[in-house]
């Protein structure tokens, strides 16, 4: 039978017409032999001799040899879950697989990649968290897989900070280890959907008759300050047709984060009523500039 290199353990049997006891031996690169308990230590062919060495009334026997071929386990990567920036983060995770026997743990080395920046240790409080700082993970370039296991999750947890993200991605990468293991579907990437949104006051100054709500979205998303791309509402209600309470059609969505286009700075946080709690972190319009 064939075996995997760090899997299971193979117990070899003979037995002598002679009933003397059988020893065995191997000269193979690709495992070794304690008594009559097999390891398979890397890939390419194993072969077992076993040896009766005879005594006064029988003869030496012929040596007979066993081949097994020991293979490298193949080693995957997929994403199990994407990621959410909010209030309360939701956690991505990728999963690392591998083929064979599972009797010991195996090292798999990676390196993480993407528009998302990661990050080892203990995170700092939202508000100092840089925009390096979008995830925490285990650690950055491995992760060991547990004996009698065929798989691990890499758990991407994300950061909840108070610097503007679009949505970012973090790109799983195999690194190759040709003693260890061998590779099949070594990248995966995950998404870190966010929930920051932006907050504009239109270059254009307006005196009423802005052709009622829908008029007021479609001059806010022609104005010459829009921010990049992406679809804008006024922030004004009435005509029953948009208020926060009840909610219809409302600009603000609760738990996401609203910045100010032109230097990123935290405006406030929506409540989970979907309204703002005064005073704000800082205001719409740089009073500043």
């Amino acid at each position: 039978a064939d075996a995997t290199v760090g899997g299971a353990t193979y117990a070899v049997t003979a037995t002598s017409t002679s009933g003397l006891a059988v020893s065995f031996s191997t000269a193979s690169s690709a495992c070794s032999i304690a008594g009559s308990t097999v390891s398979f230590i890397a890939a390419g062919d194993c072969v077992i001799d076993a040896d009766q060495a005879g005594d006064a009334d029988y003869n030496p026997a012929p040596q007979t040899s066993q081949a097994i071929t020991a293979s490298l386990p193949v080693v995957t990567v997929t994403k199990k879950a994407d990621g959410v920036e909010a209030e309360t983060p939701t956690p991505g995770a990728f999963t690392i697989s591998r083929t064979g026997g599972t009797t010991n743990l195996l090292t798999v080395n990676f390196v993480l990649t993407g528009t998302a920046n990661g990050v080892t240790g203990t995170p700092s409080t939202p508000a100092v968290l840089t925009d390096d700082e979008d995830y925490t993970v285990s650690s950055l370039t491995q992760v060991e897989i547990p004996a009698g296991s065929s798989s691990v999750d890499v758990t991407i947890t994300v950061l909840d900070d108070e610097v503007y993200d679009p949505t970012e991605d973090v790109i799983l990468t195999l690194q190759a280890d040709p003693a260890a293991y061998t590779l099949s579907a070594s990248d995966a990437t995950l998404e870190i959907a966010a929930m920051d949104k932006r907050i504009f006051v239109t270059a254009a100054t307006f005196e009423g008759n802005l052709g009622g709500i829908g008029g007021a979205d479609l001059k806010c998303n022609a104005d010459t300050n829009k921010p990049g791309v992406g679809t804008y509402k006024a922030m004004i209600a009435g005509e029953s047709i948009r208020s926060a309470f009840p909610p219809v059609d409302w600009v603000l969505t609760a738990g996401t984060s609203y910045f100010r286009p032109a230097d990123e700075v935290l405006i406030a946080r929506a409540l989970t009523d979907a309204v703002f709690t005064f005073p704000l972190n800082a205001t719409i319009v740089d009073l500043g500039s």
